[in-house]
Order: structure tokens, then sequence, then C-alpha cells
């Protein structure tokens, strides 16, 4: 199962948890902070991970992705969530999204 995990944690530490999340199994950036993840680990290996580095200001949610979804973000992103959750509803493409080099400028 994939979970879509998002955190809010303090800024010197937020490459280390990104990582962290990376290390879980296969990922997908959806914004800076937030992840679709597909883990190698249950859901209590996934707090079991990251509880830990977090300070007593930080959050973190971790959220079981299923359908129906849709998005509104960078199609590249949006297809590896279509890989695991199927076709979203509508088709949302950014306005500033450039099919030429396939990102945002």
């Amino acid at each position: 199962m994939a979970f879509i995990i998002t955190f809010n944690v303090e800024s010197s530490r937020t490459a280390t948890f990104v990582n962290s999340v990376k290390a879980l199994g296969d990922w997908v950036p959806l914004t800076p902070t937030s992840f679709l993840v597909k883990p190698t680990v249950p859901l209590k290996g996934i707090m079991e991970t990251l509880q830990p580095m977090l300070g007593p200001k930080d959050d973190l949610w971790v959220i079981g992705a299923m359908a129906p979804w849709t998005a509104y973000g960078d199609p590249i992103a949006e297809d590896h969530v279509e890989t695991e959750l199927g076709e979203p509803f509508g088709d949302w493409i950014p306005r500033d999204w450039e099919e030429e080099t396939q990102s945002r400028p």
C-alpha cells in the first residue's frame, strides 16, 4: 500500500528527514515536504523510523493513499501516483507546464 507522508520539521533537519522518507521505499515528491511512498516496511515501521527524528514543534502525517484522487501539479509526479492509484479524477495540467522541457519554468 502507498502512503502520503507530509511533514513540517525544523529547517536544519529537513534534508535529513527527506532522506529518511526516501529510504523507506519507492517514492515521488508531491511537494517539497510531501511524498507518495510505497514503503518496504509496514505503517508502524514508518512511524518507528521517522518519529524519533521529530522535535517538539514538528508535524508528521502518514495517510493511506487511495482512489479516487486528483491533482494540480507536476505531471511526472502525477504519472507515478496514477501507477499506484489508477486514473485521476480529471486532468489538471498546470498552466505553466512546458511540454518541450517537461518541467515548470
